[in-house]
């Protein structure tokens, strides 16, 4: 059974409220009947505003006695009767609408202690200095007038440091106020009077930073290296914090250059190289990296490490017959230097 019928022109059924839509959408009758009501419904709403504007205000006028007419005399009750009349014809006039809001009235509501708490402090008020004036003196030859100009300040502020503390000025700067400060006033560190001098003003924050700054010594020999120097025994912080030239020199070789080099590969050099008896500084005279390592190659210390080296013989097909013993022989290839 159909429980779901379109428009009585169509006359058609579905089982499912979905199937009726889907057909709805299609059928010419169901939208020509929709097109219809909305026509219908508009000529209404025209008419029902063309009778409204139609229709005449209800007023009253005084009635005018007719000419040559002689008034009336009434009674006593007539005239009451007429006066309780006109009350009850006053009475029916419609008075003019008033609209009046229904409900409780619009409050304003004040924020509530837990949005007062969420907004921000209000910055505290900077009080104005007053403007500084600067006379200005004309000088002619028969009168000197002087002239009094406002001069127009403006705060200068800086921008905040790590610890958000600024710097305001209340005039323009006409110098620098860190130029009378170097790193050598914020350092420990003794100067090197044998670093040339920076290039840069005798007082900038920029200093000279050398290629080298732990410089080698003249090379001398064993003897006169395990002497302590003049240069090191009047300067005895010139390595600072480090102790001595030995330190600074591998702790400056560590953290420059290559940053696949560890610490741990730092001790394992001091202690199992350089601390070694048998090391001798000596030996490294002259030494290359490249050519030592070229060297290691072309070492064959490790050929008779239990190792056997043959030729191995390989049969090469030639496409004849080998089955004979009148038959050529069969070709060989010889593969040479395989260790096994």
């Amino acid at each position: 059974m159909s429980l779901f019928p379109c428009i009585l022109s169509c006359n058609r059924s579905f089982q499912t409220e979905h199937g009726l839509y889907i057909h709805q959408d299609t059928c010419a009758k169901y939208s020509d009947e929709d097109t219809q009501l909305l026509e219908l419904l508009r000529l209404h709403t025209e008419r029902i505003t063309a009778e409204a504007a139609e229709q005449p205000s209800q007023h009253y006028t005084a009635l005018e006695p007719f000419p040559d007419s002689k008034p009336l005399a009434l009674s006593s009750d007539v005239e009451v009767d007429l006066l309780n009349s006109t009350d009850v014809l006053m009475d029916d006039i419609p008075s003019p609408s008033m609209d009046i809001p229904s409900g409780r009235g619009m409050r304003n509501k004040q924020p509530t202690w837990k949005i007062l708490e969420q907004l921000p402090v209000s910055p505290i008020p900077v009080s104005e200095a007053p403007l500084p004036e600067t006379p200005n003196i004309l000088s002619n030859s028969s009168t000197s007038t002087t002239i009094q100009h406002p001069l127009i300040t403006k705060v200068v502020e800086t921008t905040a440091n790590i610890f958000g503390v600024i710097r305001a000025y209340v005039t323009f700067l006409t110098y620098d106020p860190d130029s009378t400060t170097s790193l050598e006033h914020l350092s420990d560190l003794p100067v090197n009077p044998h670093l040339s001098p920076p290039i840069t003003a005798p007082h900038s924050l920029s200093t000279h930073i050398p290629s080298d700054p732990y410089p080698l010594p003249n090379r001398q020999s064993t003897t006169e290296r395990s002497k302590p120097s003049e240069a090191s025994q009047s300067h005895p912080n010139t390595y600072a914090p480090f102790s001595n030239w030995s330190i600074a020199g591998l702790m400056d070789w560590m953290w420059t250059g290559s940053h696949q080099k560890s610490i741990a590969e730092l001790d394992q050099l001091v202690h199992n190289v350089l601390l070694d008896p048998r090391f001798d500084p000596s030996h490294l005279e002259n030494f290359s990296t490249s050519r030592k390592t070229a060297k290691l190659d072309q070492d064959l210390a490790f050929k008779d490490d239990a190792w056997i080296e043959c030729d191995v013989q390989v049969q090469v097909p030639d496409g004849h017959s080998h089955s004979q013993p009148t038959d050529p022989l069969i070709p060989i290839f010889t593969v040479p230097g395989l260790q096994r």
